[in-house]
């Protein structure tokens, strides 16, 4: 796993970046979730774990009419804002201080956003023949100490593989 890149331009993230490298080289193998956040406090990264009840069911409320109207396409988006109380998105095409952010129409008339949406009340999971594979083929990499998140590991077939399906 590498978080800093040679030819990047420069980043103000980078020192972190190089501190959380160095330490994943120093523990070795990075078998878990509780292996990962221990690398990231050890390259003195704050970390939260956060529980289910920090996320939140949000409901997709873009419209595919608006935004090709609008003529927003992803490609021509280097920096995307949203401004609380706005039903609106704005972009910049580069990340030039000099450019001016441009608006478009993103979320449908119908979409409320005045209101959060509740706490979700079940893991998001995986589809289950990926977490299958996972345990069939990572887990006896590793000790037996560090299966327990893999094996615990939620499934649900009808969460879209986020691998597959990116938009």
């Amino acid at each position: 796993m590498n978080y800093l890149v040679t030819g990047h331009t420069f980043m103000s993230a980078d020192s972190v970046h190089s501190a959380i490298e160095r330490e994943l080289k120093k523990k070795g193998d990075c078998c878990d979730w509780q292996d990962f956040t221990s690398v990231l406090e050890n390259a003195n990264c704050g970390v939260i774990n956060m529980a289910l009840q920090n996320f939140l069911e949000w409901r997709n409320g873009s419209s595919r009419t608006t935004i090709s109207r609008s003529g927003l396409k992803r490609a021509n988006m280097a920096v995307v804002e949203f401004r609380r109380g706005s039903r609106s998105v704005f972009f910049k095409p580069s990340h030039q201080p000099s450019d001016e952010f441009e608006e478009g129409e993103f979320f449908k008339k119908t979409f409320s956003i005045e209101t959060l949406p509740a706490s979700r009340t079940q893991p998001r999971g995986i589809p289950s023949l990926k977490r299958a594979d996972i345990i069939k083929i990572l887990c006896p990499m590793m000790p037996e100490s560090r299966r327990t998140f893999w094996n615990n590991l939620p499934s649900n077939d009808t969460s879209l593989d986020l691998i597959d399906n990116f938009v």
